[in-house]
Formats: structure tokens, C-alpha cells, sequence
């Protein structure tokens, strides 16, 4: 067996109709920190400090189609791993549609 080249992910790129809103659910609601951005794009990055997460808007969210995972190619879903939700910072379950 080779010993594997990669050490984990170092991020991940979402996009997004509402940036705003996604940026602050991972700040608010996940405590993660903005890191940088391209205005010009518009981006967020975002960290908890071990992995980023980079949120594109999408050009046109009103025209913006959903993501089908039996008819699309694409990233499926990203599973974050939390240790312990505080009932302040919960809210629905899916807030700003990801």
C-alpha cells in the first residue's frame, strides 16, 4: 500500500444565491472567521482554522438552478463535524438554503 500524498482538505468552494446570509451562518452560527474575499467576484473565505470554505454568489440567484445529485455533476453535500451545538446559536435546520 503507498502512503497518501494528501493531508486533508484544505478547502472547499460553495456557491451560493445569498452570500451575506452564508457568511453568516458559518460566522454566527458556527463561530467560523472570515479569512479574505474577491468583492470583485463576489467571494467570502471563510475558516474554523483547519479547513476554509470559500462562498461564491452566483451571478444570477433568481435564475440560479438547484443542485440535482441524480442528474448533475457536482460536489453532493459537506458534512461538518460539530462537537456540540449551543441552543443560542441553533436556528433552522437549513437557514439560508445550501
Amino acid at each position: 500500500m503507498i502512503e497518501p500524498l494528501t493531508r486533508g482538505v484544505h478547502h472547499v468552494g460553495l456557491a451560493v444565491p445569498d452570500l451575506a446570509a452564508v457568511e453568516r451562518f458559518f460566522v454566527d452560527a458556527l463561530g467560523w472567521t472570515v479569512t479574505g474575499g474577491v468583492p470583485a467576484c463576489p467571494s467570502v473565505f471563510v475558516s474554523d482554522g483547519t479547513t476554509m470554505v470559500t462562498l461564491w454568489r452566483v451571478a444570477d440567484p433568481d435564475t440560479a438552478a438547484p443542485f440535482d445529485r441524480r442528474a448533475q455533476v457536482g460536489l453532493h453535500h459537506l458534512a461538518l463535524k460539530v462537537a456540540h451545538m449551543p441552543s443560542e446559536r441553533r436556528g433552522p435546520a437549513n437557514p439560508v438554503g445550501l
